[in-house]
């Protein structure tokens, strides 16, 4: 996969973090707990999107090295 699919990938995923915001907000929904877990979602997907761009560093760095 390029990195540009990365990247759309995660902007993907935040979008549809948007959107799940967005449509749950009913009343009887827990806004806090609600805003926990979006928080949570959004540090794993910014956590994996800094792990592939250090694979994707590592293996530029192996290629040139070679």
């Amino acid at each position: 996969m390029s990195e540009s699919n990365h990247l759309d990938l995660h902007l993907t995923a935040r979008g549809y973090l948007i959107d799940f915001l967005v449509t749950n907000t009913d009343p009887s929904t827990d806004q806090n707990e609600l805003r926990e877990i979006l928080l949570f979602l959004n540090n794993l997907i910014t956590f994996d999107e800094l792990n592939l761009r250090k694979e994707e560093m590592e293996e530029a760095q192996i290629t040139s090295d070679c």
